[in-house]
């Protein structure tokens, strides 16, 4: 036992010693980091501001002008970041024993720059860090020996991205009708956590074009009106830019943490919030008399009375009780709406807005009513008794069809309510939807339609809704949004799945197939199901699929009138007796169609292979096709080709020919009887909508800013008309489709109508030369086919059309230079006071006025600036060396040969003549931009020093001699230029000089003379005017 205790002690003693030993650093580090946390490292490099301090203790204090090094890491999330072991830039680091001393980021902001870092890379360290748990960490090295000095010293930093602000009001595509005195409230939820000094920069932009979506124009757009504020409202009225009715705006607002004078990197989206927008109108009134009928538990009927200019209306409703609930929209064109899917026994908010803009003029904002409420009824208590296959007695009295129904409004059917996804016609109406079923958990079920009616109060008065089966249940969902229930839409006919050989869905092996089973039992199985049923809810379930693939895949075959599965053709005893072509796992028998999806680069390696035959049987393929450009080696005469392949595992075909999209696949088995099979091959070509049109100036790679849209005029200015100029431009064009789904030859390109087949199938062309000698250029897209969408935009050189130009009349330099001529009179008026005209130079800087009227590209958007900028120059000096002038009233201050007492005299002043002015309208807009406001005036400088000068002439040291005494004046006064009358008047004056005098001379006893203590306030002159204009232009 004592052995145990002794063990123990010792191993004790050893762990503290060699804790001890840990801790033998001759310097201690300790950082501190300010908060807000920025998650950009390169803050910490270029900020002014103290973010972080580096605390140094060097406790030796042996320690003496040690040169040290500094080592940071940065660890978390994944990251490891260390600093480079030379660190470029960062100035000398020096310490002294038992000296404090403390460094900021500015003194190590070489340590957080990129090319000091190591392990991260520039998208990163410019992107900023991800939120989460960080170490930064230092430690101290020995500049010269390297060696470590210190502990690893570390800072743990949660790092949080804010969110940006949340917009309120006015509310997205909400309408704001003008009024005489307009009082528009822009207000927003703040929602920073850990941000602090928050200030708010406010945007509100005016939409050129308003069919854009707003995120996109908003961009495009010039600021209207901007001001940074600590509030979370703003309150718009006449003091700001004035809004014009009929014009849609957008704004958004920036929360900004600053510390000092640099941003702090703290806000998700750079502190942007969404961009709202809000059509700003003459008169829109809003919906009035809001009633709510309970329809049941869970819904509710709203109606309202409208006005003949309301062209739509949408009604909006939420939880009452829950905080920040967001609204739920449906839109209508007449005035009641069913609201469906609600909460039993929930009260909830309801207003209805009402448009008065046509559907053509793109999105569409709404006058809202004041918010009413309703309370949905509590269900009544037990399970609700269903039946299923009773066909429900439904007495219907009104007969009168609705004419006018929308997507996402909802009608029923029966007791179901139907929520319209997808619609086509003006009644009878087709289309897509759900239901929900309550007896399934509330499920929502996708659901078509074909040819229904509905009346006025939707209900369903004739036709069915059906639901189509779908073994995977994929039409059951939890979102009403058409993908999710439908997914991938097809046309009537089976396409082919556009993937890779690889896939396996679906796929089935050959080997395992029952031969003894008949393929017309299959077909006989998939007849179309009936839908004729009187309920109005139809599942169309189809019996007993014994194959792989889906019903509506069976459907596709048994309906394609080509499909002689089973059938024996009557040229040949052998097609069709079971034989098929696999495609991409799919089988395909005689004379079916094979559908494959369009692609570019998809259509490289296509493998058909002919089944049901002995295994390594020799087929013949061959394919034939017409076009007018196809493989030389094809061609069999004229615009026919013709493609052969002989093999015993399959054939592989490239459909990259011109524009040929049908082709004909020809499959013979080398075998008794020759069986052969026909297949048409179509590539199937999505419809295709052009999204937007785009002119983008690309001579500068740093300003993305010049961009022009569809229907608008991207501008170049001309120089120098001497001269050849020309822009580098990026015309690109966006689809509803991936480009590599469209044909080439269905994207086409149009300068000034000239077609331009080197951009044949192009999305984007970046390196386009716009030269100035085409002045104005309009550029066309067309994409698709056989339905063309078409957009325009225009490049139009103009020219800088530099010419003089002067913002104040003609010749109003001229007079005043001639008024400069009459100084000269006016200083000689000066003698009568004290005689110095004599000694004043007189220097005159004749008045120049420069200006001019020029055009120039405007590079925060696409347009081009009218610049007007003027200045003015001019002026005239007065100088005077220093002159002693003898002052008569100050003679018996003179003592003969003892003292001598004067006044002596110093003048520098002048006018100057200032003004000017520098402001621009932009290209298709008339107000002025950055209107600095002109001003021409003629000022005063200078002043009129005068003051006493003495000298004591003999026994320096035994008289007592004490003279003070001066006067300084500044040249009053000013004259201005007053553009409405057109008018120049003021004048120049020297105000009254007042001269103070203290002489005091006595003998200490020595030397007998009379006592002089003279002590007098002298006005030297009077107000004196030294320049005066008044003249009308």
């Amino acid at each position: 036992m004592k052995n145990l205790f002794k063990n123990i002690y010792v191993l004790v003693l050893l762990l503290f010693s060699a804790a001890g030993y840990s801790q033998l650093y001759p310097v201690q580090v300790t950082p501190v980091f300010n908060s807000p946390y920025s998650v950009k490292i390169s803050d910490y490099a270029t900020s002014m501001d103290t973010k972080m301090q580096l605390l140094i203790n060097p406790t030796d204090i042996a320690i003496s002008q040690r040169q040290v090094r500094i080592k940071l890491y940065i660890q978390g999330n994944g990251l490891n970041v260390q600093s480079s072991d030379f660190i470029q830039g960062q100035r000398p680091i020096f310490i002294n024993g038992g000296e404090l001393q403390t460094l900021t980021n500015t003194d190590i902001a070489a340590l957080f720059r990129l090319e000091n870092l190591q392990g991260i890379s520039a998208v990163q360290y410019a992107n900023g860090l991800p939120e989460g748990m960080y170490n930064f960490c230092f430690e101290l090295y020995d500049f010269v020996t390297n060696q470590k000095i210190s502990q690893k010293s570390c800072a743990s930093l949660y790092l949080i991205l804010n969110d940006p602000p949340l917009l309120n009001t006015p509310q997205k595509n909400e309408q704001i009708a003008s009024t005489e005195f307009p009082n528009i409230l822009f207000t927003w939820t703040p929602r920073q956590i850990n941000a602090t000094n928050i200030s708010y920069k406010f945007e509100l932009k005016q939409l050129i074009d308003p069919t854009l979506d707003p995120q996109f124009a908003f961009q495009m757009s010039p600021v209207l009106y901007e001001e940074t504020l600590f509030s979370t409202a703003l309150l718009y009225n006449l003091s700001m830019p004035i809004l014009t009715p009929g014009l849609r705006y957008a704004w958004r607002v920036r929360a900004i943490s600053t510390t000092g004078l640099s941003e702090n990197a703290v806000f998700k989206n750079d502190g942007y919030s969404e961009i709202y927008s809000f059509k700003y109108t003459a008169s829109c009134t809003a919906p009035t008399f809001l009633l709510s009928e309970s329809q049941n538990s869970k819904s509710v009927k709203i109606t309202w009375q409208g006005v003949p200019e309301h062209t739509r209306y949408q009604v909006q409703y939420k939880k009452q009780d829950v905080r920040n609930a967001q609204w739920f929209s449906t839109n209508s064109l007449n005035t009641q709406s069913l609201i469906t899917n609600l909460e039993p026994g929930i009260t909830y908010q309801f207003r209805v807005g009402s448009s008065c803009d046509p559907a053509a003029d793109g999105i569409q904002s709404f006058t809202y009513s004041g918010v009413s409420t309703f309370t949905t009824p509590v269900e009544t208590s037990g399970v609700p008794a269903y039946n299923c296959g009773i066909v429900p007695q439904i007495n219907i009295e009104n007969q009168k069809p609705l004419l006018n129904l929308i997507e996402s409004e909802t009608f029923k059917a029966g007791d179901f309510p139907v929520t319209v996804l997808e619609l086509e016609g003006n009644g009878p109406y087709t289309g897509k939807g759900y239901i929900i079923v309550p007896y399934l958990n509330e499920t929502k079920i996708a659901v078509q339609f074909d040819n229904i009616t509905i009346n006025t109060d939707y209900q369903l008065i004739d036709g069915v809704v059906v639901t189509v089966y779908d073994p995977d249940w994929k039409n059951v969902v939890g979102d009403p949004v058409i993908e999710d229930i439908f997914g991938p839409q097809t046309g009537n006919e089976e396409v082919a799945e556009a993937g890779t050989e690889d896939s396996t869905e679906n796929k089935t092996d050959p080997e395992n197939v029952d031969e003894s089973k008949n393929p017309d039992e299959d077909v006989d199985k998939n007849k179309d199901p009936d839908t004729t049923n009187e309920n109005p809810i139809v599942t169309t379930n189809p019996v007993d699929n014994q194959d792989t693939e889906t019903g509506a895949d069976k459907v596709n075959e048994t309906t394609n009138p080509n499909n002689n599965s089973g059938v024996e053709n009557a040229s040949n005893p052998a097609t069709g007796k079971g034989y098929f072509v696999e495609y991409r796992n799919k089988k395909y028998y005689n004379t079916d169609k094979i559908n494959i999806p369009f692609s570019r680069n998809g259509l490289i390696s296509n493998r058909f292979k002919m089944k049901e035959l002995e295994k390594d049987t020799n087929v013949k393929y061959e394919l034939s096709y017409e076009s007018e450009k196809g493989v030389i080696s094809e061609n069999v005469g004229g615009n026919n080709y013709l493609k052969k392949i002989e093999s015993i595992k399959e054939a592989d075909f490239i459909f990259r020919y011109d524009n040929t999209f049908k082709y004909q696949l020809k499959s013979v088995a080398d075998i008794d009887k020759k069986p052969d099979l026909s297949n048409e091959i179509n590539l199937i070509v999505k419809p295709v909508q052009l999204k937007f049109l785009k002119a983008i100036d690309n001579s500068d790679k740093d300003n993305t800013k010049r961009v022009a849209s569809a229907t608008q005029t991207l501008y170049y200015v001309d120089k120098s008309p001497n001269t050849k100029d020309n822009r580098r431009t990026k015309f690109s064009i966006g689809f509803n489709i991936p480009i590599d789904e469209i044909p080439s030859q269905n994207i086409k390109w149009k300068f000034n109508e000239d077609y331009k087949p080197e951009y044949q199938g192009l999305e984007s062309m970046d390196y386009v030369y716009m030269y100035d000698n085409l002045k104005d250029v309009k550029v066309k897209s067309i994409v698709g086919y056989p339905t063309e969408s078409i957009m325009n935009v225009n490049v139009k050189w103009v020219d800088k059309n530099a010419v003089a130009w002067s913002f104040v009349p003609a010749g109003i330099s001229q007079a005043i230079n001639s008024s400069f001529e009459e100084i000269d009179g006016n200083l000689k008026k000066l003698d009568r006071y004290v005689k110095i005209s004599k000694f004043l130079k007189l220097k005159v800087d004749k008045v120049k006025i420069n200006g001019s009227k020029y055009n120039e590209e405007d590079t925060e958007s696409r347009l081009y600036k009218k610049m007007e900028v003027s200045s003015v120059s001019g002026g005239f000096v007065v100088e005077t060396p220093e002159k002693v002038i003898p002052i008569p009233a100050l003679a018996v201050l003179s003592r003969a040969e003892i003292v001598d007492v004067g006044l002596y005299f110093k003048a520098s002043f002048g006018v100057e003549v200032e003004g000017g002015v520098e402001r621009y309208i932009l290209a298709e807009q008339t107000k002025y931009v950055n209107n600095k406001k002109a001003f021409f005036k003629i000022g005063p400088k200078g002043t009129i020093t005068a003051g006493i000068k003495a000298e004591l002439l003999i026994a320096k040291d035994q008289v007592t001699f004490d003279v003070r005494g001066g006067a300084e004046v500044s040249l009053k006064g000013d004259i201005n230029y007053n553009f409405a009358d057109k008018k120049l008047a003021g004048e120049i004056y020297f105000p009254p000089v007042i001269f103070f005098a203290n002489v005091q001379i006595e003998t200490k006893g020595f030397i007998e003379f009379e006592l002089v203590d003279y002590q007098k306030s002298l006005e030297v002159t009077d107000k004196f005017t030294i320049y005066e204009y008044n003249k009308q232009f």
